[in-house]
Formats: C-alpha cells, structure tokens, sequence
C-alpha cells in the first residue's frame, strides 16, 4: 500500500472502553472518524497478513488487533496494542495529515481536511500522554540540555530536499 489514504476496518468490539488506545475517544469520535474517512496515510511496501496474524498464536496472545486494511485483495494488520504494557503499533502514519505538505509524490492522498488533523491530534496527544506516565526526570535544566542530540559532534545533519526525501532533517550517527 503505497501512496493511499484509506479508512481503517476496526471491529465491533473495539470501543473506547475496550482499547488503551481509543480509551478517551468518548466526545472526539475518533473511531468513527477512522472507519468512515479516508485519513490514514499509507506509505508501505510490506505488510503482515491477518491470516498470518491468527495463525501466530505468540502474537494473537500478547496483542490484540485494533485495526485491519483490505488492498488489493489483502487484508492487514494496520494498528495493535499489547494486551499487558504499553506498546503500540501503527503501519500508517498519523503523523502526515498535519505535517507532510510535500508538492508532488502523495499530496492528493493525504487528507488535510478537519477530520484528519483531529486524528492526527488525537494520536499526537495519545502518546505524549503515554510518555508523561514515565516518571523519570533529569535533575536539572542543565543535566537535560547536555544530553540533546544537538551537542553530539559525531552526527551530521542533513537538512534540504534530495530528490526522494520527504524529510527536512536527517541524523546520522558515526558506527
């Protein structure tokens, strides 16, 4: 599935009281969002199958399936949850609605109406919430600012546009 904004197939039984993901979906309509528009960006050449996702019982007891996709005759995974911690898992990207305005390869198929941008915000504020029930924190301003990746001179920066870049910046890291 490359280059195509599809709505995302969620079961029934998917709510916002049965996922971790959905669980503050209550006013925002996400899930409906989700299942009736074409807001999900999809950017992949590979996926995993849902008859291999049934048949591998060490994911189907560790994971439950929030979402499917059906292209070209294929239905994927497309989004899933740990059942026990907080892992979470996405082939398309919530991010692009709001962020990728790339002229040319994939503009007409991300949707950058209200409905995308909510998802896209709904996602973005999901697992900052999830980061912030990390209680760990540098001892100072100070301490954290040393640790930026800013301050590494080992990593160069890339920032402009290669002919099949899609990104500003890019880091590389000496091996």
């Amino acid at each position: 599935m490359d280059d195509i904004a599809l709505p995302l197939d969620i079961p029934a039984n998917v709510t916002e009281k049965s996922s971790k993901v959905f669980a503050s979906d209550g006013t925002t309509g996400i899930i409906n969002i989700l299942r009736q528009n074409n807001v999900t960006a999809n950017y992949h050449i590979s996926c995993l199958s849902t008859e291999y996702w049934y048949w591998n019982r060490n994911l189907t007891s560790q994971f439950t399936v929030l979402s499917t996709n059906t292209f070209h005759n294929i239905t994927s995974v497309s989004m899933i949850e740990h059942r026990k911690y907080p892992l979470y898992a996405s082939v398309w990207h919530p991010e692009k609605n709001q962020f990728e305005w790339v002229v040319g390869r994939g503009v007409g198929h991300i949707s950058h109406d209200q409905e995308a941008i909510q998802v896209g915000q709904y996602f973005a504020n999901f697992l900052v919430g999830e980061a912030r029930k990390n209680g760990q924190k540098f001892a100072n301003a100070t301490e954290e600012a040393e640790t930026l990746m800013y301050n590494f001179n080992h990593l160069k920066v890339y920032e402009g546009k290669e002919p099949d870049a899609y990104f500003t910046e890019i880091y590389r890291f000496k091996q």
